[in-house]
């Protein structure tokens, strides 16, 4: 947020992402958190842990509908959510402002991408081949 260079091995985009939400509740940069400080004024720290827990929320129902996507028994993917939902490392995570939250629900909806993306791809595929397989019987018929 302050335009400076940091080395940083989190992806820039789940961080591009993260401050537009920041930005949305006036959060400008300017503090650098350091351990064991209190937050100053003006960071709006309610409202960011507050993105952090709905993006943590929102992972349940993804997950489960990713299973079902993925035609994962309906038990599974009940099963699944529910051990999102309980796991106490996932809470946790998202209680603080860290990418993690963020990140999972992006993973999470990839999952559930992967059937839209596969059946796109079979389509295309298939009318590539059916294409191919017209020029090759144009091409016979020709010869003979």
């Amino acid at each position: 947020m302050a335009s400076q260079f940091h080395l940083n091995p989190h992806p820039p985009l789940g961080k591009l992402l993260i401050t537009l939400l920041f930005r949305a509740f006036g959060y400008t940069g300017g503090s650098s958190f350091d351990s064991g400080e209190p937050h100053p004024d003006f960071v709006p720290y309610v409202q960011m842990r507050r993105v952090q827990a709905v993006l943590g929320t929102l992972l349940v129902p993804v997950v489960f509908a990713a299973c079902r996507a993925l035609r994962l028994p309906e038990m599974a993917g009940w099963l699944a959510a529910l051990f999102v939902a309980l796991d106490n490392a996932l809470i946790g995570i998202s209680r603080i402002n860290m990418l993690d939250s963020a990140l999972l629900l992006a993973n999470a909806a990839a999952l559930y991408a992967i059937k839209l993306v596969s059946v796109s791809t079979i389509i295309v595929v298939g009318i590539y081949i059916l294409a191919d397989l017209v020029d090759l019987t144009i091409k016979s018929q020709r010869q003979t």
